[in-house]
């Protein structure tokens, strides 16, 4: 069962929710897991750009996956704590992208695009209909 989410402003029959991704999805940096030539993903980067978020939050789960795959075959067989930790908190943020992808589709709702907007330093989702035409009396 998906919640709806409750950090949402009504504005014009439009909602439009205030997305902080760090609450959503953690970086795991494999620097502070004692990994110095691996590759890392800080979720955060990928909603700097205003754009689709719906788009972004799936480049955002491909790439983890792709990390958490990289992460098992390089740490799988380890007997280092510190490599296997790492290696799990990377799978439970590639789990959490999952989420973070199901919540924006449901933001998004039957809207085409959820647009992100930076104001005032504060990431905003918008969800918008470029074909839809407003009608005039």
């Amino acid at each position: 069962m998906v919640r709806k989410p409750t950090n949402h402003i009504n504005y014009d029959d439009d909602i439009i929710y205030e997305l902080n991704v760090s609450e959503h999805v953690d970086y795991i940096n494999p620097h502070d897991y004692g990994i110095t030539d691996f590759e890392s993903i800080n979720p955060s980067d990928y909603f700097i750009t205003s754009g689709d978020a719906v788009v972004k939050a799936t480049h955002l789960e491909k790439d983890m996956w792709r990390v958490a795959g990289e992460a098992r075959k390089r740490f799988g067989k380890s007997r280092n704590k510190r490599h296997l930790e790492f290696q799990r908190k990377i799978w439970i943020a590639a789990g959490k992208c999952r989420l973070l992808l199901n919540m924006l589709k449901k933001v998004r709702g039957e809207h085409i695009f959820l647009e992100t907007e930076w104001k005032d330093h504060v990431l905003y989702c918008i969800p918008k209909d470029p074909r839809k035409k407003d009608v005039i009396d």
